[in-house]
């Protein structure tokens, strides 16, 4: 079991073998990687004192899970689809980037507020807030569906702020076994 030090509701349960590692930087999150680092499942949040194009935040992310964690080129966009948002200041945008083997998909929502800051001279400098949302999922092309069905949906239904969560007991998923089929950890 996952439990973030600093946010409650990034709690899961994960498939035995998974290693979680507590995001450290400006960013609220965790990264799940597969015994074997070529997969893995990401959430977080994060606001920035300035604005941040979606375009960017984009390009950062897939920068960060090609080159970073599963240390290929950053792979060409397949497709960018934008989803209802949960609120409607808000732009939802699902894409998908494919390098050689490995596919990396991300869901993010982004807000932008306007507020002010308080300059070195202390005066008040109008800015845009950039607040996001985000999810990753990356592995190996091949294994990518049964990763989303066996591993990154069963961890999404178990956080209560997704919106496919279930609202059953998640140790009764009405199979009559005792257990639940969302993986151990």
């Amino acid at each position: 079991m996952y439990f973030h030090p600093a946010s409650p509701l990034i709690s899961f349960r994960y498939p035995e073998g998974g290693q979680p590692e507590t995001i450290q930087s400006g960013l609220v999150g965790v990264t799940l990687y597969s015994p074997r680092r070529d997969a893995l499942f990401g959430l977080g949040t994060g606001q920035f004192q300035q604005e941040v194009t979606l375009e960017t935040l984009l390009s950062l992310a897939f920068d960060a899970i090609f080159t970073n964690d599963l240390r290929q080129e950053v792979g060409q966009q397949l497709c960018a689809v934008q989803f209802p948002p949960p609120i409607p200041t808000a732009t939802s945008v699902f894409t998908a980037a494919q390098y050689a083997t490995s596919i990396v998909a991300i869901a993010v929502t982004v807000t932008y507020e306007q507020g002010t800051t308080i300059s070195t001279d202390s005066n008040l400098v109008p800015t845009i807030y950039t607040t996001l949302v985000y999810n990753t999922f990356a592995g190996p092309i091949d294994q990518f569906p049964s990763l989303v069905e066996q591993a990154f949906f069963p961890i999404l239904r178990q956080l209560t702020y997704w919106p496919f969560r279930s609202t059953e007991d998640p140790d009764d998923n009405g199979d009559d076994d005792g257990g639940d089929d969302g993986g151990g950890g």
